[in-house]
């Protein structure tokens, strides 16, 4: 599982790379447990114009200080896929 997630993690860069400009939204998905899941979503035009959305990032929080650790883990899987620069606006569902 650890070499296919590289694999599409490389590929994922590899694209957006090519990319000018990107939205993105944030699902949160609470639990009654204090459990909470968040997912990123990337959505960007490719070279035909075509509009592609993609599923850039998803995580599992526990416990307290929500807002605080998505917003981490946000700036974190930007820097890491290495477009903290391309993007144009962040909708969130109010999680």
């Amino acid at each position: 599982m650890g070499i296919l997630y590289g694999s599409y993690r490389k590929a994922l860069i590899d694209e957006l790379s090519s990319v000018s400009d990107i939205a993105l939204t944030t699902d949160s998905l609470p639990s009654p447990c204090r459990v909470h899941f968040v997912c990123i979503t990337a959505h960007y035009y490719d070279k035909e114009f075509g509009c592609i959305s993609k599923v850039i990032s998803f995580r599992r929080f526990i416990g307290r200080s929500f807002a605080v650790r998505i917003r981490h883990f946000i700036r974190s899987q930007l820097k890491k896929l290495k477009i903290s620069n391309k993007i144009s606006s962040i909708t969130t569902d109010n999680g």
